[in-house]
C-alpha cells in the first residue's frame, strides 16, 4: 500500500506543518519517504525535516531518495541516521546504481 504526497496538520490551524512525499507500507513495514531528483535540490533543511517527521510518525524505515550517483552532505545524512537509530526507525538512503533509468528501476540500498 502506498499514498503520494500528503500534507501534515498537527494542530488545529488551517496549515500543514509537514510534508512526506510518499508513505508506504512494504513487507509489513512502515516507510516515509523523501525523495529528489539530484543532490544539489537536497537541502539540509530537507533532511532535518525528514528526521522530524519521521520521529514524529514512528515508521520503521525512514527513507532519503536522490535520483543521482554521487555522495551527499555525509555529516547530514550521518546525524540522521543516528537521530532516527535513536527512536527505533532505520535510515535508508537509495541512489541509483550506476544503470542508466532508461535500463529499469535498479536502485542501490546505502
Amino acid at each position: 500500500m502506498f499514498v503520494g504526497p500528503t500534507w501534515f496538520g498537527f494542530t488545529r490551524e488551517d496549515d500543514p506543518e509537514a510534508e512526506a512525499d510518499l508513505l508506504a507500507v512494504v513487507d509489513g513495514k512502515a516507510v516515509l519517504c523523501e525523495v529528489k531528483s539530484s543532490w544539489r535540490s537536497l537541502r539540509s533543511s530537507h533532511i532535518s525535516e525528514l528526521v522530524a517527521l519521521a520521529i514524529r510518525l514512528r515508521p520503521d524505515v525512514a527513507l532519503l531518495g536522490i535520483m543521482e550517483v554521487g555522495a551527499g552532505p555525509t555529516n547530514d545524512l550521518q546525524s540522521a541516521k543516528a537521530q532516527l537509530a535513536a527512536h527505533g526507525i532505520e535510515f535508508r538512503l537509495v541512489i541509483p546504481d550506476g544503470h542508466s533509468l532508461e535500463d529499469g528501476p535498479y536502485l542501490h540500498l546505502d
